[in-house]
């Protein structure tokens, strides 16, 4: 099954300026506070509520997978993150989340599984990756020069794991911005970088088997990654 990040609840939060829970986003309470809004903030919200979009980052990721799924005479289940219930996660199906904490909050449930995470710096008002556990010569916080379709640097995770609620693998991939997640679903998608990026993090044999995660450094301009490396890699 293949969960799509939510990007209008990334619009909501940057909108009121503060983050969903998990829990409210699950009991589909997608406005914090909004006792705190004028009647016209309260109806912009709920405008742009209205329908369930995928982001244009997810769907090319969609494609790949449903495209290696075919091959192996296998079939993908898409949904969006605002149409996942906690019954859905908690089974024994292999699962692709796409997208941060911000833009998915159905990735906050994986944390704790997690060496690298997405956060919320308040101080920043915006998303941050923090290293919880550092390696020699790593950083214990990854924080983006720029927002969405700027031009800097940014940060992307690619995690391969055990679902901690159920018998099957997780696959998380996802971005500070809408660009570092599409680096890293292009790099999935490109079997040569991939195989090299995992000899780099020394994975290059059983790495079918393993649980791992992979910080990925991009820069972007305009709304499009390049220069994208990986530059941290745990084996979990």
């Amino acid at each position: 099954m293949i969960i799509t990040s939510d990007p209008n609840i990334a619009e909501i939060q940057g909108f009121t300026g503060g983050p969903i829970s998990l829990s409210d986003y699950a009991n589909h309470k997608y406005v914090p506070h909004p006792e705190l809004l004028t009647p016209e903030q309260n109806r912009f919200c709920n405008v742009i509520l209205r329908g369930d979009k995928a982001s244009i980052v997810d769907t090319p990721i969609v494609a790949l997978a449903a495209g290696i799924a075919a091959e192996r005479s296998r079939s993908v289940d898409v949904r969006g993150a605002r149409l996942i219930q906690l019954s859905d996660i908690e089974n024994d199906k292999n699962l692709i989340v796409l997208g941060s904490s911000r833009s998915n909050p159905w990735v906050k449930l994986f944390n704790e599984r997690l060496d690298f995470r997405f956060e919320f710096d308040p101080s920043t008002t915006q998303e941050i990756i923090r290293n919880t556990h550092p390696h020699t010569g790593e950083a214990a916080t990854y924080v983006a020069t720029a927002p969405g379709w700027a031009t800097g640097e940014s940060y992307a995770l690619i995690a391969l794991f055990r679902n901690p609620n159920g018998n099957g693998r997780v696959l998380l991939i996802g971005g500070e911005n809408g660009e570092g997640t599409e680096a890293a679903g292009k790099l999935l998608g490109d079997e040569s970088r991939l195989r090299s990026t995992l000899a780099k993090c020394g994975l290059n044999q059983g790495a079918a088997g393993r649980n791992f995660e992979i910080l990925l450094h991009l820069n972007t301009l305009a709304g499009s990654p390049s220069n994208v490396d990986a530059i941290a890699c745990h084996i979990i």
